[in-house]
């Protein structure tokens, strides 16, 4: 009897650190996160890092950076016609609306950043007149694209008169600024609000001209 005692302690002693093992691996395994729903980078299908992902945007925007650009012009101008004759001034004033206008020009319009608009444009006047006066005129406007879709502009223009009754007025320095929307790549519209001037010298005096106004362009960048 005392030896079969001897041999159940000794089995007892030499099982306790088996069971001991399995107990602290089940402990373990009921604590521990589940190991399948760990998913490598490299078995990732997509290819895409676990870390970081980088996002940037597209290249294209909605103001084209550079091009030739076309537009086709209609303008609600004041005319204004003064002269001064031997110290006495007289002026009248007369609408102008613009019969037809065309133009062509080279724009830079980088989002946020500053640009240009430049165009030339050949405008006939209706004013109401015998002889219309018909005009080239040349612009040149400072742009800033606030995002890719709307931009202003403000710049210096100066007209020429090649037909009608105004044809003998010499170019003068005007203004012009507005503002622009881009609907797509191609196509956009601006709105300006525009002064030009002409002066000429008569017998014993001086006559000059201001036309004023807004003016709606429908353009065509390429």
């Amino acid at each position: 009897m005392r030896t079969f005692t001897i041999l159940v302690f000794i089995l007892s002693y030499s099982l306790a650190p088996v069971a001991f093992a399995q107990t602290e691996s089940t402990t373990m395994s009921e604590t521990s996160p589940a190991h399948e729903n760990i998913v490598p980078v490299e078995n990732n299908p997509l290819g895409i890092s676990s870390t970081s992902m980088m996002i940037t945007a597209p290249d294209e925007i909605g103001i084209p950076t550079k091009g030739v650009r076309f537009s086709l012009v209609k303008s609600f101008l004041d005319l204004k016609n003064s002269s001064k004759v031997s110290g006495v001034k007289v002026s009248n004033k007369e609408d102008s609306d613009q019969a037809i206008g065309i133009g062509v020009g080279y724009v830079l319009l980088p989002l946020q950043q500053l640009g240009f608009t430049s165009r030339l444009l050949y405008n006939l006047y209706d004013t109401q007149q015998a002889d219309d006066p018909a005009s080239f005129r040349l612009e040149l406007s400072a742009a800033y694209a606030v995002t890719d879709v709307v931009y202003g502009f403000a710049g210096l223009n100066t007209q020429k008169f090649v037909t009608g009754r105004l044809d003998g007025f010499k170019p003068g320095a005007g203004v012009q600024a507005g503002v622009g929307a881009q609907f797509n790549a191609t196509v956009g519209a601006d709105l300006a609000y525009l002064i030009l001037n002409n002066d000429r010298s008569i017998d014993g005096g001086s006559a000059e001209i201001q036309m004023s106004g807004l003016e709606l362009s429908l353009n065509a960048t390429f």
